[in-house]
């Protein structure tokens, strides 16, 4: 069985809704007013940040309809790095953004959001992301597999993605485009 819809003439059931890309720093990323009629939401946000730290990831975070509230949102969250294997329970962790200390390195996420415009429940998502940095000397090659829940039973009209804690800026490059699911 196949993933992918098409309609009748070969059309996908997947509509680009809205897409930037970067062409100079900001601190946060917008969606402003997304369009309606959708039964989900397919996302790709690609990364880099400004900081020059040796930390070779950093945590992309989402805001629903301006919701900065923390304790509405909880995710889980899978994690290697390297070698190494763990997990985690953080507020509210998305996906990964690369450091700036490669230009050419940026972190890739794929978030999916099913019945995001529905009102009878929390909105979930998953998502599966990696990036690729340095740590000192060495390259880190870090991937998530969250999971997360917005406790809101409003449906998603917006977005803002940021950086940490609004600690760091996107750089120019950085890109999100979201897919309406027919």
């Amino acid at each position: 069985m196949s993933v992918f819809l098409f309609g009748s003439g070969g059309s996908s059931d997947m509509k680009l809704i809205f897409s930037t890309k970067l062409t100079s720093s900001q601190n946060t990323i917008s969606t402003g007013t997304l369009a309606t009629g959708y039964r989900g939401l397919v996302i790709d946000v690609v990364a880099r940040c400004d900081s020059a730290s040796s930390v070779s990831a950093y945590s992309l975070k989402v805001a629903f309809n301006g919701d900065n509230n923390v304790s509405n949102y909880r995710s889980s969250r899978a994690l290697w790095r390297n070698s190494i294997a763990g997990s985690a329970f953080d507020n509210p962790i998305i996906g990964c953004v690369t450091d700036s200390s490669n230009p050419n390195q940026y972190a890739t996420n794929r978030i999916v959001i099913p019945n995001h415009e529905e009102t009878y429940n929390y909105k979930g998502l998953t998502t599966i992301a990696q990036c690729i940095g340095a740590q000192g000397t060495l390259s880190q090659y870090t991937g998530t597999a969250n999971v997360a829940i917005w406790e809101n039973t409003d449906a998603i009209t917006s977005i803002e993605f940021r950086v940490e804690n609004n600690n760091f800026n996107f750089v120019a490059g950085s890109s999100v485009a979201v897919y309406g699911l027919k």
